[in-house]
């Protein structure tokens, strides 16, 4: 695969907000109170009775009425081709800006994108994580939204989080190159150090094996062992460097029984292949191999991610070129949305298109992932503007019915 191509985060120097697409749009809420006591207040009256003639003929745009609180999710594509318009999602949650309870941080430079939380995870039972970045601590919440407290990150840049329902994996690649593992209480269970890789960490995966990471979007390795940790200091050298163990693609489930790869060239398409693993010894057999449709009629620039769609099925993630980049004449190609989540079927024959989720992203500040597929198959996206940061929940509106097949090896 082309190490450029991003699948957990955004591309390396290309900030969100430099992507194709556009924030999110709020519903707008109008009000009008105009006295009329003239001719011309009388022309105005009718021109203002237009314009809420126009406003009930749009969602979301009426005089004088509240701005709808919970959207809810647009029907998926047709088959074949991408969903004409963005899937507003659900508001689950909006954590305001600072470093108190239930608040995250936000880094403003003079120039460029703010700096806000870079990743968020949802465990098998609901509840989810926010890597805090700023403020260096990870922010608990329960399966409806609700902060549930914080813990203290001893790392110098955590990047990556990775949880499921006993442990929460903490990753700095960068300054510290060490996981740190927490549970559910806050409390520090181990630290672990990595040993020199050949490439940029670019994402990171819970398993009852323990924590893996992606390397160049193309090799995923297990990180065998930890380190005890008393006292943990961020200082602190750990002894030894953790052996790593290499997999056949990403790890689809917490048991490290699936895994699966995914690669995407403009002359030759999107190629699927998956794996089952053995998890006593990880040698892997593939089992499945397709090239399937993938955003027809849109050109692809890259792939974000692929993911279990909570069942056996996969989610495949891909950013789609702005349409007006891609040469496209309309000027309102410049708000689409660029996030395409197609979701395919594990086993069985044939090609057809399966249901599909565009999404929209922030260009308010940096991110990290641009979203996280649960466990259980919704899609939570992380986004920000001033009022601080928002999670999105989405579903794909077939969710128990796998519509895109994969060519099953003999």
């Amino acid at each position: 695969m082309n190490r450029r191509l991003p699948f957990s985060r955004s591309e390396p120097g290309r900030p969100p907000g430099d992507a194709p697409g556009r924030p999110q749009a709020r519903p707008r809420r109008v009000r009008r109170g105009v006295p009329i006591t003239t001719r011309a207040g009388a022309a105005l009256a009718v021109g203002l009775c237009a314009v809420a003639g126009c406003a009930l003929l749009v969602p979301g745009l009426v005089l004088g009425a509240e701005a709808p609180v919970t959207p809810v999710d647009k029907p998926a594509a047709a088959a074949g081709r991408p969903a004409a318009d963005p899937s507003p999602g659900t508001l689950l949650v909006t954590l305001g800006w600072g470093d108190g309870p239930g608040e995250v941080g936000v880094l403003r430079p003079v120039e460029g994108l703010a700096r806000a939380p870079e990743a968020l995870a949802v465990a098998p039972n609901g509840r989810i994580a926010v890597l805090d970045s700023v403020n260096k601590r990870v922010v608990f919440l329960d399966a409806g939204g609700r902060p549930e407290g914080t813990a203290d990150i001893p790392l110098a840049e955590p990047r990556f989080l990775a949880v499921d329902d006993e442990r929460l994996y903490v990753l700095d690649c960068d300054a510290d190159r060490r996981i740190v593992t927490f549970d559910w209480s806050g409390a520090v269970l181990d630290a672990t150090a990595l040993p020199e890789l050949s490439d940029v960490v670019t994402g990171i995966f819970a398993t009852e094996a323990g924590p893996c990471v992606e390397v160049a979007h193309d090799s995923v390795f297990l990180v065998a062992g930890g380190a005890p940790v008393d006292g943990l200091d961020r200082t602190q050298a750990v002894s030894g460097r953790a052996p790593l163990r290499s997999l056949a693609g990403r790890p689809l489930d917490p048991t490290l029984s699936r895994a699966a790869k995914a690669t995407f060239t403009p002359k030759n398409g999107l190629r699927i292949q998956s794996f089952q693993i053995d998890r006593n010894t990880l040698n892997a057999k593939k089992t499945a191999e397709s090239t399937p449709a993938l955003a027809a009629g849109r050109a692809i620039e890259h792939l974000v991610s692929v993911d279990s769609d909570g069942g056996e099925g996969l989610v495949v993630g891909a950013r789609l070129l702005d349409v007006e980049t891609a040469g496209g004449p309309s000027a309102a190609g410049r708000d689409r949305a660029c996030l395409l989540l197609t979701r395919f079927a594990a086993d069985g024959r044939g090609r057809d298109a399966g249901d599909g989720l565009l999404l929209t992203e922030s260009s308010f500040a940096y991110l990290g992932q641009p979203y996280v597929v649960a466990p259980d198959g919704r899609v939570f996206q992380p986004v920000a503007d001033e009022s601080g940061y928002s999670i999105l929940v989405h579903s794909f509106a077939n969710a128990e019915t796998p519509l895109v097949a994969e060519e099953v090896l003999p």
